[in-house]
């Protein structure tokens, strides 16, 4: 009786294994926060995945100082890293690299762009 649990104990974590590594293996979009901790006012944001040019421009309105925007991606896509582009009102402009899998702020300050994990 001891063997048939063990084998049906070995059995159930081989099954949990091979069912749970493709889901690991997909990963997905989180949403995003771009965080204003600057003395700019941010006019455009841009995002460039590894498999892709240039977005659009994602603002609608402009982030000012002290100010954030939830954004989020939608559906689809083949990679979760790229690079982010922002331009200021001020003519300033930012560039960082990001991955879009984990949950982040892009936090832009007086002396730069960085990402927050």
């Amino acid at each position: 009786m001891t063997f048939f649990k063990t084998a049906v104990a070995g059995l159930a974590i081989v099954a949990g294994v091979a069912f749970s590594a493709p889901a690991e293996a997909r990963r997905q979009f989180q949403p995003f926060t771009v965080v204003n901790n600057s003395g700019y006012t941010i006019t455009q944001f841009y995002v460039k995945l590894d498999t892709q040019s240039w977005s659009k421009n994602w603002l609608r309105y402009q982030i000012r100082p002290g100010e954030n925007k939830a954004l989020t991606f939608g559906p689809g896509g083949k990679s979760c890293t790229g690079k982010v582009w922002i331009r200021t009102l001020q003519r300033a402009e930012f560039q960082v690299d990001a991955d879009f899998c984990y949950e982040i702020n892009i936090v832009l300050t007086n002396d730069g762009l960085n990402i927050e994990y």
